[in-house]
């Protein structure tokens, strides 16, 4: 069931192009010469990540998913995929997300994703600095990150 989530997932956001059927070994496209079978194993890493994420992603339902710094196997493109996909699933799929980043590209994406108060109410950015003997938290609401990013030019990466 899992595997088909992903294919559809795939086909709605046309993140693969001519994409015919994805199984547990291999991705199937339709060319102009019929059907061309390669093994998943065979894509670049970008892609196994994604894939591998939105499975988890998909087994978390009514739960918890830890991600950490998903952007150190994903190509830039697929950025704007993930923070599409976790807006777009985690509600369905009732999946608290909890992520790691060291990306400002990645940070950036998640706070300029939010079309809504409700999308807005869904993210929160938490930035932690140390001092070597103490750690300290900032949270920031959607509104508060872009305006430390790009009014303050302020880096909300922390750590």
């Amino acid at each position: 069931e899992d595997i088909h989530h992903l294919e559809k997932y795939i086909k709605d956001q046309n993140l693969v192009k001519n994409l015919e059927r994805l199984t547990q070994e291999n991705v199937l496209y339709n060319k102009d010469s019929g059907i061309e079978t390669i093994p998943i194993s065979s894509h670049g890493d970008g892609f196994i990540a994604l894939l591998s994420t939105l499975h988890h992603l998909i087994r978390s339902r009514n739960g918890i998913l830890l991600i950490e710094e998903p952007e150190n196997h994903l190509h830039p493109r697929y950025l704007g995929v993930l923070i599409e996909t976790l807006f777009s699933y985690c509600e369905e799929l009732n999946v608290q997300v909890f992520m790691t980043t060291h990306s400002f590209d990645l940070i950036k994406i998640a706070l300029e994703y939010p079309e809504n108060v409700k999308e807005k109410e869904m993210l929160l950015i938490s930035k932690m600095t140390t001092d070597g003997t103490t750690v300290e938290k900032f949270d920031y609401t959607v509104d508060e990150g872009l305006r430390v990013m790009n009014e303050l030019y302020l880096d909300l990466r922390g750590i």
